[in-house]
């Protein structure tokens, strides 16, 4: 792609070894619509600050898009997109700045809209090996983008929780398509416990959970001499600075400060309070709050101080008497660890993972949410005690965006490496055929190089193969079901159907012969005979295939499901959907089968693997490719006569060669 150059390769780390020992750096490509850019340079700097430590580690591109008609845009300029480039870096990192089109109020829609406009630019990405892993940040929309983005890319996705998800969850619609992007998450981050229990409670696997609280740039944020700073920002010695910081949004309740602020003087206290805060992209909430002060009548006590820079903020967190958060919904409110790392006493409402970081009463005061009466009475307090700022400085500064860093890239690479590692069924075929056939299944057993069995039940060696299954517990063993060789275990007029009247066997010239209602009907009662035989012998039947791939024939597909359905096998073999660049599979064959799988998957839902090949087509073409299928069946026919390539492949160390990690299971472990 013209204009994109590679990320640099990040530095060692312990938490990037199982890519490091691939001798392939981790490419985290993060998706996030808050991420900085020239024309808002101060949203979601948290967001910028991990990013930006996570860089020194592993290498980080970042995929911001704009809307390219912003009705949200906080200056009011529907057209807020010009002038912010497509790709511009910062420090380390590369940014993305795609536009992007959505409906207003378009809920779960923003999502697929978000995903259709990214879908070309992260394939692209993906194929110049620029990414591994999408990291998304948010769970709506960027979240369920990039859930869509890993399925239809084979990518493994991560999503970080931050807060907004409690308030998407309340939508019916979000809430589903939340749910259903977190099942498919290969790691779930969130900064808070409650955001960890809300994750589960949508149907996120626990363990692919992990809590990672943010952390602070103690570069900025430390403490100061608290005087110089009163004096540069010409605070009085008798006057009582209250201090907030956050955009002027509902959630942020600025206005019930306003409140508290007027019991606050009415007590007696001189007070003051400093609103540090854009206009934000929730709403014109500043009217609400200007309306307030007025109400109060508190003019000339209140002063916007409009959006500032961190180091800004932290002088003002230094010279203020106490820093207040009255928000009534947070994850982990960053700004609340950066005053107390100034060592400013924090008066703050209990959401989010602020118990977490007002570990003291020696720290700050904790009161409910929405409750002007208690926040009073906390600043109240706050502001005629004595604190000691050292003590709290030093207990808030520890956590840094590095330890951050460390944490957040060691469970990315792990939960990659995991997602990388290809789940490989083994299958031998034809087990029951002969005498040759039986004992090099058997050996190959032994030597556990194959990890599951299918039994054809009307081949001549049936018995023979039946008693060897009970010395195999850890190998699947399914039915090989059969049309085209033998004779069939029905009798009667139906079977009749089935065979060569010349040989009274059954031979493949049935996949030849039209449909018609009895010959259906015998199909589903020879393969109901097959099954019964092995199930009346104690075997324990894991899954479905067929002799010469019978079972795929359109034709015999309401045969399979009956069957399916009777004998209630959720798990069927899925037609060869893996081919060698010297055996290609022609485009309307493979639509075909693209098909077929679909319909094998969804109708009396089946369980199969992503992908299902002969072990030497495999093993050639992940030499040339790279196979995305995370879960894969091979084929493979010990015994067979001309076949002793695919034997002495078997018996090789073949898996040590495909260049990516491996786990053996059977259909039992599907």
């Amino acid at each position: 792609m013209p204009g994109i150059d590679r990320p640099p390769v990040p530095r060692d780390s312990e938490s990037s070894e199982n890519h490091a020992a691939s001798g392939k750096p981790l490419r985290i490509l993060s998706l996030s619509s808050e991420y900085p850019n020239p024309q808002e340079p101060g949203k979601a700097l948290f967001i910028q600050s991990r990013l930006k430590a996570i860089s020194e580690v592993a290498s980080v591109a970042v995929v911001a898009p704009v809307a390219l008609l912003d009705y949200a845009n906080p200056h009011g300029k529907l057209l807020g997109a010009r002038g912010i480039p497509f790709l511009r870096t910062d420090d380390r990192i590369q940014v993305f700045h795609p536009r992007w089109i959505y409906p207003p109020r378009g809920g779960p829609l923003n999502a697929f809209c978000l995903f259709v406009r990214l879908l070309p630019l992260v394939f692209r990405l993906k194929k110049r090996g620029l990414c591994d892993v999408i990291d998304a940040h948010f769970l709506h929309p960027e979240g369920i983008a990039a859930a869509l983005l890993g399925v239809t890319l084979r990518l493994p996705f991560l999503v970080t929780l931050r807060g907004s998800e409690f308030l998407h969850q309340r939508y019916r619609f979000r809430r589903f398509w939340m749910s259903w992007a977190l099942k498919r998450a290969s790691l779930i981050i969130s900064v808070s416990e409650g955001l960890r229990d809300l994750a589960v409670q949508l149907g996120a696997n626990q363990a692919a959970t992990v809590v990672i609280p943010n952390g602070i740039n103690s570069q900025i944020f430390h403490l100061y001499d608290r005087a110089a700073y009163r004096r540069q920002h010409n605070v009085d010695e008798d006057t009582r600075l209250i201090l907030t910081a956050g955009n002027l949004a509902p959630i942020k309740c600025h206005e019930n400060i306003v409140k508290a602020l007027r019991g606050v003087i009415d007590s007696g206290i001189k007070a003051r309070l400093w609103i540090a805060g854009g206009t934000g992209r929730s709403g014109r909430h500043e009217v609400v709050i200007r309306s307030e002060i007025a109400a109060q009548g508190l003019e000339d006590n209140v002063r916007f101080l409009g959006e500032v820079s961190q180091n800004e903020l932290a002088t003002l967190m230094a010279a203020a008497d106490v820093f207040c958060l009255a928000s009534s919904r947070e994850g982990w409110p960053n700004v609340v660890n950066e005053a107390l790392a100034c060592g400013t006493p924090v008066v703050a409402t209990d959401v989010g993972a602020v118990r977490r970081m007002i570990t003291s009463p020696q720290h700050g005061i904790v009161v409910p949410p929405s409750d002007v009466s208690s926040l009073e009475v906390g600043l109240r307090e706050a502001l005629t005690r004595e604190w000691e700022r050292p003590t709290i400085s030093a207990a808030a500064s520890s956590r840094s965006w590095g330890q951050v860093a460390t944490e957040a890239t060691k469970s990315i690479s792990a939960r990659v490496h995991i997602y990388g590692t290809r789940r490989i069924i083994i299958n031998a075929d034809d087990f029951g055929m002969s005498d040759r056939v039986n004992h090099a299944i058997c050996d190959t057993m032994l030597r556990d190089k194959i990890t599951s069995v299918t039994i054809l039940a009307n081949a001549p060696h049936i018995s023979e193969a039946l008693k060897e299954i009970p010395n195999f517990p850890e190998v699947s063993f399914g039915v090989h079901l059969n049309l085209t060789e033998f004779e069939p275990l029905t009798g009667g007029p139906g079977s009749k159907l089935l065979i060569d009247p010349a040989t009274g066997q059954m031979s493949r010239h049935i996949s030849a012969i039209t449909a018609t209602p009895p010959l259906m009907e015998a199909i589903y009662e020879e393969w109901c005979a097959q099954i019964t035989r092995l199930i009346s012998a104690g075997v324990d039947i894991s899954h479905i295939d067929s002799h010469n791939h019978i079972h795929t024939i359109p034709f015999v597909f309401p045969a399979l499901k009956a069957v399916q359905k009777h004998f209630k096998i959720r798990k069927v073999r899925i037609t060869k959907n893996i081919y060698s660049i010297d055996q290609p599979c022609a485009p309307g064959l493979a639509m075909k089968k693209l098909g077929y799988n679909f319909a094998l998957r969804r109708f009396y839902r089946t369980m199969t693997t992503e992908g299902f090949a002969e072990l030497q087509t495999y093993c050639k073409e992940a030499h040339v490719h790279s196979l995305s299928h995370r879960t894969i069946e091979l084929m493979v026919h010990p015994g067979a006569p001309l076949n002793e390539a695919e034997t002495q492949l078997l018996y090789s160390d073949w898996e040590q060669e495909l260049g990516f990690p491996i786990t053996k299971i059977n259909y039992n472990q599907l």
